[in-house]
């Protein structure tokens, strides 16, 4: 392969996983994708990486072409070569790409961060986007609209079902476990009480924990229940959408963070959902 260049500077081969580091690392001849969840294959991402690379071969190409006829392509292509790094070397980040440190510095470097679905999807009704799958014939424009619509929509479904899920295990299941043994406690504080005079701040104050929580967890399934009716109640997809995103999912946090302590105090034999160390220790 001639590269218009006779001596070649040392170039070490980094021996180091970039994958522990890079959700998108280029590891040699390809991209590797991490993280990617089971329900987000990434059959379309590669689809807009194979297009986004034909694209600018072709560019490359036809100019490439016409410094060959005048018998200045080296010239040229080691031109082309430091014009493109000039331009996009902004994109290479060889640090921690989970880490905050690339957040602020793709900030800096003036790079987009789309840190929600609805906010990718914004990003994509782009006409330079449709402009380019349609020039290499990988979609027409009512093809690119219509994957775009389906993906607003499968939004939307999944966080609707998540948000009721979850409503309905925080409302049938560990609320009245809690409750459950939130009455225990009371009685058993009251027994010994009846009993005998001692001290008994340490069970009042597990109680007093229990019942905190247990008014947390009510008052977060109510707040989830209106969010997700105002979010349904949304005029289109993209309100929906952001709607999910912005009332409805801090409100499933908020049910998740209540019955997370519960599970910590509730006792095990009245909790009815595997705890989290039974799942890892098999207890």
């Amino acid at each position: 392969m001639e590269l218009g260049v006779s001596v070649l500077p040392p170039l070490p081969k980094d021996a180091t996983d970039r994958n522990r580091t890079s959700p998108f690392a280029f590891t040699g001849n390809k991209f590797e994708f991490r993280a990617v969840g089971s329900t987000a294959p990434i059959y379309f991402p590669n689809t807009v990486l194979n297009t986004i690379v034909a694209d600018l071969l072709a560019e490359m190409t036809d100019q490439l072409e016409k410094a060959a006829k005048t018998g200045n392509f080296n010239k040229a292509l080691a031109s082309l070569l430091q014009k493109y790094v000039k331009e996009h070397k902004g994109v290479i980040f060889n640090g921690n790409g989970y880490s905050e440190a690339w957040h602020k510095e793709a900030a800096k470097r003036g790079l987009p961060n789309l840190k929600s679905t609805p906010d990718a999807l914004h990003a994509m009704d782009n006409g330079e986007y449709k402009k380019l799958f349609a020039k290499h014939k990988v979609l027409s424009n009512k093809e690119y609209t219509a994957r775009e619509e389906i993906m607003w929509e499968r939004y939307v479904k999944q966080l609707n079902i998540e948000a009721l899920a979850c409503v309905d295990i925080a409302r049938n299941q560990i609320l009245p476990a809690a409750v459950k043994y939130q009455n225990e406690l009371a009685v058993t504080i009251k027994a010994t009480e009846d009993v005998v005079s001692a001290n008994n701040t340490g069970s009042k104050a597990v109680l007093e924990d229990v019942v905190e929580n247990i008014n947390a967890l009510y008052a977060g399934i109510e707040s989830l229940k209106k969010a997700h009716v105002s979010a349904a109640g949304a005029s289109s997809l993209p309100k929906q959408a952001e709607a999910y995103r912005d009332q409805v999912m801090p409100a499933m946090l908020k049910v998740r963070e209540a019955a997370d302590t519960l599970e910590g105090l509730v006792n095990d034999e009245l909790w009815p959902l595997p705890k989290y160390r039974e799942m890892l220790f098999q207890y």
